[in-house]
């Protein structure tokens, strides 16, 4: 676990300092408190976590005295054990906002956390469609593929995401 260094690198050339607390094991209790330290010393008012950290996030808040949190789910569910439903609908009980990237997942936080209904925001994920569209000018198409070594008449099919098993792209390559 930690940070892309290109990533680290860009924030850093930025002025924007990245930090990394490490967890030394499943029964780490002292991550909890390193964490919970570092945000009172930093005055953190807001938390933002995502999926895998939701659970650890609030508690660390709370013990903090952060006075803002937000949960934001990009795909459901990332663990369904007892363990962590149990986690997340604590978690849930704790947070300021949850907000959902799709009507579908809004829909699941509706369902997973009746009781935090009024919580629950949706925040599309936004394409820039402008930017990222099929290019219709025969020529540029063309310029295109030659830049890339595409032989003339094959189809292009382009895709934005992580390379990580929940996109799935197995799935999209075998649909072809």
């Amino acid at each position: 676990c930690g940070y892309d260094p290109a990533n680290k690198k860009e924030l850093d050339d930025q002025g924007i300092p990245v930090y990394l607390i490490q967890r030394e094991g499943t029964f780490d209790i002292s991550f909890f408190l390193k964490i919970s330290k570092f945000m009172k010393e930093k005055n953190t008012d807001i938390v933002h976590s995502h999926s895998g950290c939701f659970f650890n996030a609030e508690i660390c808040a709370y013990f903090a005295h952060v006075s803002g949190t937000v949960f934001t789910a990009h795909g459901m569910p990332v663990e369904t054990g007892l363990k962590a439903r149990i986690e997340d609908k604590i978690a849930a009980s704790m947070t300021n906002s949850l907000v959902a990237v799709s009507e579908e997942l809004k829909e699941h936080f509706m369902q997973l956390f009746p009781s935090n209904k009024e919580k629950v925001e949706l925040i599309i994920n936004g394409v820039d469609t402008k930017l990222f569209c099929p290019i219709d000018d025969t020529k540029r198409v063309e310029e295109v593929k030659r830049k890339y070594n595409i032989p003339v008449g094959k189809f292009i099919v382009g895709t934005v995401g992580r390379l990580e098993n929940v996109k799935n792209y197995q799935m999209l390559i075998r649909s072809f």
